[in-house]
């Protein structure tokens, strides 16, 4: 590849990506709706404490608590709809991702299926091997699965491409 990339080659590699995450729309929605909500309950705590002082704590009469209660309450629950909405966007990325990531895998071992026999007998095979070595990205939150790690229950294992080795990042 040269040293200077031209105009078209970034919007054509934007177009392929957006085409590998065209079947996960879906959940690439979902994903966005998270971040939204966590962001609108970040900003609604914010707002809330302004409410603790102005209409509960601050008040003539001394503080109102019927209105302080319900004001805290909300307070504590912000905090743990965000990190359940985080675990939930955490998850659902890690899962795009690695479809992504196989779908990506599954194309390579396809091409390298269908090469010629002349190519892989003027190809050394450390070359071959070498370019398409699969290293794994994923390391959040997923499901125990047979293949999972077990000294590791929230990494998802490497999905190895056939004919390759695996090189595993350093926990």
């Amino acid at each position: 590849m040269t040293a200077s990339v031209s105009q078209a080659e970034p919007q054509r590699l934007g177009r392929r990506i957006v085409r590998l995450f065209r079947p996960h729309r879906g959940a690439l929605a979902l994903i966005v709706l998270t971040i939204l909500i966590t962001s609108a309950l970040s900003v609604i705590g914010a707002l809330l404490v302004r409410q603790v002082f102005d209409k509960a704590l601050f008040v003539q009469n001394g503080p109102d608590l019927s209105a302080l209660y319900p004001l805290v309450a909300a307070l504590i629950a912000i905090p743990i709809i965000n990190g359940v909405l985080n675990i939930v966007q955490v998850y659902l990325t890690e899962v795009v991702g690695n479809r992504v990531l196989q779908e990506l895998r599954d194309r390579l071992f396809t091409h390298l299926e269908e090469l010629s026999l002349a190519f892989y007998t003027a190809t050394r095979s450390g070359e071959v091997g070498s370019q398409n070595v699969a290293v794994p990205t994923s390391t959040a939150v997923a499901p125990a699965t047979k293949n999972s790690a077990a000294s590791s229950p929230v990494a998802m294992p490497p999905i190895p491409i056939k004919g390759t080795r695996t090189v595993c990042a350093a926990s």
